[in-house]
């Protein structure tokens, strides 16, 4: 994993629907720079006008999800689930189950940062545009470094 200090802080990304915490079916297809993440998601609510108030609705309303990363530098796929999500190290920051969230003032990018710089052609400009993401899913919990993202 990676180690964080007093910079890291994690926020909620309003922009990204939440995943179901039954089984969301989290998939990835990868190429070296993309990755488009596909899960189950909770569909949040509208208010009167159709706009969405933030909130999540019941989970028995569910919409399938595709969030496009671009520039990738980075993602990781795997451990830990949600029982065991207290073990990692932004849990402490507010990270959480069944949410989306990025880190700002990411230690990765930085620890990327420091890797990169035995490039000969490295510039450091490059990983301060870079948006550290987290989802967290029952099974697993999802992770990317990279310019932008969308959903689509």
């Amino acid at each position: 994993m990676y180690d964080i200090d007093e910079r890291d802080r994690v926020l909620l990304l309003a922009e990204l629907p939440r995943p179901t915490s039954g089984d969301p079916q989290p998939r990835l297809i990868v190429d070296e720079r993309t990755v488009e993440l596909r899960f189950q998601a909770r569909r949040p609510a509208a208010d009167r006008g159709g706009r969405s108030t933030g909130k999540q609705v019941d989970e028995d309303d569910e919409l399938h999800v595709t969030v496009r990363f671009e520039g990738v530098h980075l993602h990781v796929f795997g451990s830990p689930n949600d029982e065991a999500l207290h073990g990692h190290p932004l849990f402490a920051r507010g990270l959480e189950s069944y949410g989306a969230f990025e880190v700002q003032h990411s230690s990765l990018v930085r620890l990327l940062e420091r890797r990169n710089r035995v490039h000969s052609a490295h510039d450091a400009k490059i990983y301060q545009r870079l948006r550290h993401v987290v989802i967290t899913f029952h099974d697993s919990t999802f992770e990317c470094v990279c310019t932008r993202f969308e959903v689509v």
